[in-house]
């Protein structure tokens, strides 16, 4: 089964020189994740990346099988809707006012006194 790497760098990872970039055993990651086939890399670079705090590393099996399940879970995200409201509700909605904020209670202030210092 082939394997697909996903590294990427974590958004305080980067250097004060404004690089925009994070390096690690030989390869720069940016916050958008680097996919690597396994064949890419070596098993010495993959445990300094895992071992990398400042880089996020997720391994997937399958990447046919991982786009797939990613699929799934976007259609079934896209089938579930709210409720939906009926006209008077939206209406209702619309027309509402919004509660009134309580007044503050003003406070007693003292008064100044004359000619003290």
């Amino acid at each position: 089964m082939a394997r697909t790497i996903r590294i990427k760098a974590q958004p305080h990872a980067f250097s004060s020189n404004g690089a925009g970039r994070f390096c690690r055993a030989g390869r720069c990651f940016g916050t958008v994740p680097m996919e690597l086939a396994e064949g890419d890399f070596t098993p010495e670079q993959l445990a300094a990346w895992e071992a990398e705090p400042m880089l996020v590393v997720e391994i997937v099996e399958d990447k046919a099988k991982a786009d797939a399940k990613a699929g799934a879970k976007a259609e079934v995200k896209a089938d579930i809707k709210p409720a939906a409201d009926t006209e008077a509700d939206a209406e209702a909605k619309a027309d509402a006012k919004p509660e009134a904020k309580p007044e503050a209670k003003a406070e007693a202030k003292p008064a100044a006194k004359e000619g003290g210092k």
